[in-house]
């Protein structure tokens, strides 16, 4: 069956237009650190993966120490602390994706020195409970934010709330790379020195945000043209300065991979990243989101294929995407791209250390969740044309 609407093109994530590098905006970034995280220590990195191994670091955590982390995770995370040589523990989730409180205690010994706590897709743990929980067991309390940028929780935002909390900016803006180390507790101090990333490598990151960004707003034949004139030239280019480099320092880093090195964890978050940031409305990326994501709930709550992960928007929540539970993930993925529909996929590949047969919940969800778009970038009428899209799909089938 054809879709009974004219394609369009929805990426994933938001673009990056190369006007926006020339334009002077206000410092809507400094501003808003300032008023959301003022009492809050803020250190810039290239990624939050990079904050997670500072934040071993900044505890004196060592080999003889371990980590709770939650079984359903995307294993970057996991990659951070063991290269900062520091053991990890994994605990249950509940259906919900909610900590399962009971199994973190059943786990901890007398190694466990710190818990890491994931706030899915924007939507925040019990994370009050979880402090007071952390604060009886003498446990250090990290907020993994990568998914929560810009979520509050009654009254006070996400990553605020732990010992150390981690932001990764990237994942909602576009921009080439930007993770945040915030550190509350007036006892620590990040005492080390950062260094300004390959910018070979960001003008890489930045090149592919450009062609995507060309991809969505222009035609098919425009798009081309470019590739064969400018894009293919540009990569040939790129691969013969890398393949002339004696280091790894062109390819240290790759936003979107789930990749660590220990090359990696003094990368600072790039000028042009910086630069980008104060363009940005926060305020009203926020309240786009949160409107997608109702729209869209609104639309799917219909369709009986689908399992909506979070069925409420709670108040405050700056959703990251709108997960959903579908049995044939990646057919249902496939068709959407071919439909021009760019989709997420959080967890499917777990860390290899982790049992899975000791962890149903978390391979179920590594299974079988498909994250959908809901971006400041789209509109209701790219919300409707992947409705229709999902609905004639699983027709199909």
């Amino acid at each position: 069956m054809k879709s009974s609407v004219e394609k369009l093109k929805i990426t994933a994530f938001p673009t990056l237009s190369p006007t926006l590098l020339f334009r002077s905006g206000k410092d809507e970034m400094c501003s808003f650190l300032l008023r959301e995280y003022g009492s809050s220590k803020i250190i810039f990195f290239y990624l939050g993966r990079i904050a997670i191994w500072n934040s071993m670091k900044i505890m004196n955590l060592s080999s003889n120490d371990n980590v709770l982390v939650p079984a359903y995770h995307c294993g970057v995370e996991v990659r951070a602390i063991l290269g900062a040589d520091v053991k990890v523990k994994f605990y249950r989730l509940k259906e919900n994706l909610q900590m399962d409180l009971d199994d973190l205690e059943r786990r901890i010994d007398n190694h466990s020195k710190a818990v890491l706590v994931i706030h899915y897709f924007g939507f925040p743990q019990p994370i009050k409970e979880i402090k007071v929980f952390c604060e009886a067991k003498r446990l250090y309390l990290i907020e993994d934010c990568a998914h929560a940028f810009l979520s509050n929780y009654e009254g006070s935002y996400l990553g605020t709330y732990g010992d150390l909390g981690i932001l990764s900016m990237q994942k909602f803006l576009p921009i080439p790379d930007g993770g945040v180390l915030l550190i509350n507790d007036p006892n620590y101090e990040f005492t080390g020195n950062t260094e300004s990333p390959n910018l070979l490598s960001v003008y890489r990151t930045l090149i592919f945000m450009f062609r995507k960004h060309l991809q969505v707003t222009k035609s098919d034949l425009f798009n081309k043209i470019v590739k064969i004139s400018f894009f293919n030239p540009i990569r040939l280019l790129f691969k013969t300065i890398k393949k002339a480099s004696t280091s790894d320092s062109l390819g240290v880093v790759n936003p979107t991979s789930v990749d660590f090195n220990l090359s990696m964890p003094r990368l600072d978050m790039s000028q042009i990243s910086k630069r980008l940031l104060i363009n940005f409305d926060f305020d009203h990326i926020a309240a786009k989101r949160r409107d997608n994501y109702s729209f869209l709930l609104n639309k799917l709550r219909r369709n009986t294929e689908l399992k909506v992960c979070f069925e409420k928007l709670p108040e405050g929540v700056c959703p990251y995407f709108l997960p959903v539970c579908v049995e044939d993930r990646a057919n249902l993925q496939k068709k959407l791209l071919k439909r021009g529909i760019e989709t997420f996929v959080f967890g499917e590949f777990l860390h290899e250390a982790l049992p899975l047969d000791d962890f149903n919940i978390a391979r179920y969800f590594s299974d079988k969740v498909l994250a959908l778009p809901i971006h400041q970038d789209l509109s209701h009428e790219h919300l409707l044309y992947m409705t229709r899209s999902i609905g004639e799909i699983l027709q199909e089938d």
